[in-house]
């Protein structure tokens, strides 16, 4: 059949479109396979499998199995490792002894556009002090990084004194560019013994990040941290950047049975000093719907020097249960030790039996409410709330104790009504028996 006009310009207009599409198309990204059985897969190492991608990246399938090697990818951009769908894959580095400073399981150094899914991490220790092994170590400027489903279990450190490790460390260490879109989702970290360190640090330049959904179990340290580093940046620089960890969510998370009492770094007795969710230094944050059980401190925030102000953070409907000394802790021990401002805990559930302190507001603390949260002690003993002074803004609180006893510098009051004169504040709170 021959085309009239308007059909043959219809068919050239569709072709040169279908042409163009098939011109602004890219290739499909490449996809490899690694399986620890000779000839099943492409590889037999997974570090091989990511080295043998070309710059346009692509995606590493790992199969089944346990690989006895550390991965490291260092400037990568568009890097998938995962693991095959319903497959358990360890990367395991038994034996394997951890340089002097940071180092991991798996490293990401700068680069972007990474997704790691479904891995497990074990097995990374040292005796000595100057090691640190991590899990997933996360290091320089990385533009978007994705990690799922990672699972981090028998790793860390017995050197002692001023030792750490870290189940998941991502340390924004550029100044002058953050690390940022970052997602850590559905992690399950267990038997992890840190020293000094956390199961999940997010510390410095770090910024526009979410940890969610994630499960630490059984550590000896910090569940999750967030913090700023330890030495401030140059001042007389010109437009100094701002390294602390910022425009964070911190959410759906689960910290259970963290205990210091046999940390060696603290000495053959342990401490009482590991928190369930620790926020040392940062910058508008939000830690919601997270649930801590069992730990040293529940809710610990604190500033730390001169880099350390944490400033803007919402600590909202969280759950802490059976805290060993405090259940939240909000400002510093003594004058001096860093400054915590804007912050605002509303609508968190604290529950305890044997806890020292349920709610501790230190110093350093500027324009701070603690609202609408529900105070439940089981058993006499607990101080309900402890402040080191007068400038937190309480209200609208729920106490629920058998015999209730609040805290003002030295001088302690039983009642509500004594406590409402002695502050000044909580006109609107309650106080009941169980």
């Amino acid at each position: 059949m021959r085309l009239g006009r308007r059909h043959t310009a219809a068919v050239i207009v569709g072709v040169a479109g279908l042409a163009g599409a098939f011109l602004l198309v890219p290739d499909a990204p490449e996809v490899v396979t690694v399986s620890p059985v000779p000839g099943e897969a492409a590889y037999t190492s997974v570090q091989e499998a990511v080295d043998s991608l070309g710059p346009r990246g692509g995606t590493v399938e790992v199969h089944e199995g346990t690989y006895a090697e550390r991965l490291v990818l260092d400037g990568r951009r568009g890097v998938s490792v995962q693991a095959r769908t319903g497959d358990r894959v360890v990367l395991d580095a038994t034996g394997t002894e951890p340089p002097e400073g940071l180092s991991g399981v798996v490293e990401v150094r700068g680069g972007g556009l990474v997704e790691l899914v479904g891995l497990e991490l074990r097995g990374y220790r040292t005796e000595r002090t100057g090691a640190v092994p991590v899990g997933l170590l996360v290091t320089g400027s990385v533009e978007g990084l994705t990690v799922e489903d990672l699972v981090v279990r028998e790793l860390g450190t017995t050197a002692g004194a001023g030792s750490q490790a870290h189940g998941v460390a991502v340390v924004g260490d550029e100044l002058r560019e953050a690390t940022t879109d970052l997602v850590l989702t559905g992690a399950y970290l267990s038997n992890l013994s840190l020293g000094e360190g956390a199961g999940i640090l997010v510390d410095g330049n770090v910024m526009g990040w979410e940890v969610t959904r994630n499960r630490v179990h059984q550590v000896d340290h910090d569940g999750i941290r967030v913090s700023a580093p330890d030495a401030a940046p140059d001042a007389s620089a010109e437009d100094p950047p701002v390294p602390r960890p910022r425009d964070g969510l911190l959410t759906g998370n689960s910290v259970v049975d963290v205990a210091g009492a046999t940390n060696l770094a603290y000495g053959p007795e342990g401490c009482v000093c590991a928190a369930g969710l620790s926020i040392a230094g940062g910058l508008d944050l939000t830690l919601t719907d997270n649930t801590v059980s069992r730990a040293d401190v529940g809710i610990e925030v604190r500033g730390d020097g001169t880099t350390g102000t944490t400033e803007g953070l919402d600590v909202l409907e969280n759950v802490v249960e059976d805290a060993r000394h405090a259940a939240m802790v909000i400002g510093a021990d003594e004058a001096g030790e860093g400054a915590v401002t804007r912050v605002l805990a509303r609508g968190n559930h604290l529950r305890g039996a044997t806890t020292e302190v349920m709610v501790l507001l230190g110093h350093g603390l500027a324009d701070t409410r603690f609202s609408s949260n529900d105070v439940v002690v089981a058993e006499p003993g607990p101080v309900l709330v402890q402040l080191a002074g007068t400038g937190p803004a309480l209200d609208h609180n729920s106490y629920v104790a058998p015999s209730p006893v609040f805290r003002l510098g030295q001088r302690e009051v039983g009642e509500l009504r004594a406590w409402q004169l002695l502050t000044g504040e909580e006109s609107v709170s309650s106080l009941r028996s169980p």
